[in-house]
């Protein structure tokens, strides 16, 4: 098996990218929350396996530690039956830790259409002529979240780089513009197993689920494309928090995925690592 740790702020397809692989690949296995929260900064695997590896049951030890190190909000220490699913993965997947087998993948989305799907998400928009708009007595939590997405990219990043022969980017872009193309290199990156003769997408939005054990979902609705294509988020916030937005956000950290600050995400980048995806 394969085993992926994925990464990634909220909003950012991460949801969407799990389900895709599950459908469509037999040996892998997308990590959420196991070995860490996958919307925070990575937990030192290598560094935590060496102070365990002469514990009894050292490979349950690494596991539940990481996962606790750095828990999601879901995540329960006492829950038996996330308890459960570690046990069943521990030694697999510590395996994977120390041959340095375990991958990594960082999905990404622009800052302006990642905040504006942040602030629907929190609940801080309110109804506004045309539609909804952030409301501007969140301009505190905006401020916080433009931070947090700096903090937190670049540890990933950095992690990318350090880990890179076996790290991928998925760009939220690039999962709009061919699903199937980022499915492909990252199949022959990782070595993964088809399902079935051809690849297939998903017609339906990847529900967030609350936990690696459980099954996933879908919501019963399309998801449309159209709405970060036409850029339909640009009217969700008003001009002065946008300019806020443009003030905070570290754009030379995120040039290096191809994002710029006049909200143009361009084809042709590179974070410095030999293995990312890009269309």
């Amino acid at each position: 098996m394969v085993f992926i740790k994925q990464y990634g702020e909220r909003r950012t397809g991460t949801n969407y990218l799990r389900a895709l692989l599950k459908a469509n690949y037999t040996n892998v296995v997308p990590l959420m929350h196991v070995l860490g929260d996958k919307h925070s900064p990575p937990v030192a695997l290598d560094e935590l396996w060496q102070d365990l590896r002469d514990e009894p049951d050292a490979a349950w030890r690494l596991v539940t530690e990481a996962t606790f190190r750095a828990p999601a909000y879901t995540t329960v220490p006492e829950d038996p039956d996330q308890l459960a699913h570690m046990r069943s993965l521990a030694d697999p997947l510590a395996d994977a830790v120390v041959s340095g087998s375990l991958a990594f993948v960082l999905s990404t989305k622009h800052p302006f259409p990642w905040i504006a799907s942040v602030a629907k998400f929190h609940g801080w928009f309110v109804p506004a002529r045309g539609g909804l708009r952030m409301h501007p007595r969140f301009t505190g939590h905006l401020i916080e979240a433009c931070k947090l997405y700096n903090i937190r990219h670049q540890s990933w990043l950095d992690h990318a780089v350090r880990y890179r022969s076996r790290s991928a980017i998925v760009r939220h872009e690039d999962l709009l513009a061919d699903a199937l193309s980022v499915l492909r290199t990252l199949a022959n990156q990782f070595g993964l197993h088809q399902a079935a003769q051809e690849l297939q997408d998903l017609e339906l939005a990847a529900a967030a689920p609350f936990w690696d054990h459980l099954p996933i979902t879908f919501r019963q609705m399309p998801f449309d494309p159209e709405f970060y294509r036409r850029r339909d988020y640009n009217s969700r916030l008003n001009q002065d928090l946008w300019d806020i937005v443009t003030r905070l956000i570290d754009w030379n950290l995120v040039s290096r995925l191809g994002y710029s600050a006049d909200g143009n995400t361009s084809p042709h980048w590179s974070i410095s690592s030999e293995n990312v995806v890009s269309t």
